[in-house]
């Protein structure tokens, strides 16, 4: 079964040397990092940052907005939250 195109398949891509990708400002090397199947990007304040695809980003901010934390949050402070609890997306 072939997985789904995201945003992370360019990069994921580019990461392994299969594809040269003329636009280094988004997909540059250094700033992502692909270990045992799972897409990282390496952050200032937060080391390595998982990488979501939609439905995962969907479930991670419903849990951190109103599921196991039980608190509504505003934009700027569940952007905060996510981060720490080590996960990136790039609309976060």
């Amino acid at each position: 079964m072939a997985q789904k195109e995201t945003w992370m398949t360019p990069i994921i891509r580019t990461v392994q040397g299969e594809q040269d990708n003329q636009d280094r400002k988004e997909l540059a090397k250094p700033r992502y990092t692909f270990l045992e199947g799972v897409l990282y990007r390496k952050g200032f304040l937060y080391p390595l940052l998982r990488c979501l695809s939609p439905p995962e980003v969907e479930y991670v901010m419903r849990e951190i907005h109103k599921g196991i934390y039980c608190n509504h949050l505003g934009g700027r402070l569940l952007a905060q939250k996510i981060f720490r609890q080590g996960y990136y997306w790039p609309i976060v």
